[in-house]
Formats: structure tokens, sequence, C-alpha cells
């Protein structure tokens, strides 16, 4: 089983051909943690609260 951390599942969410491959090839043992999850929102709730304006959304 691989577990993705905080980075490596943002590196995924971003389309990092090098995690993406790795995570394929490891299918169906690839999970996270409920506090990897956790900051991930929290980091797209700061970047939404951060937002001037509807483009920088």
């Amino acid at each position: 089983m691989i577990l993705l951390d905080t980075d490596t599942l943002t590196l995924l969410i971003q389309g990092h051909a090098g995690v993406a491959r790795h995570m394929h090839a490891a299918e169906p043992n690839v999970a996270t943690t409920i506090i990897t999850r956790i900051e991930v929102l929290q980091g797209r709730f700061a970047a939404i609260l951060k937002a001037a304006d509807a483009e920088q959304l």
C-alpha cells in the first residue's frame, strides 16, 4: 500500500506525470489519511479567502 502525504497528493492533483505514473502502477493500493485531506481543504479555503476578485478564484 502507498500512503500519499499532503505534498504528494497536491502534486497528483496538479497532474505531475511522475507521481501519476507511480500512483497508477500501485492502484488500488493507494490511500491518504484524514489529516492529509484536511490539509488540502485548508489550503483550498485559504486560496479562496485570499482571492481579491473572480479572476483570482
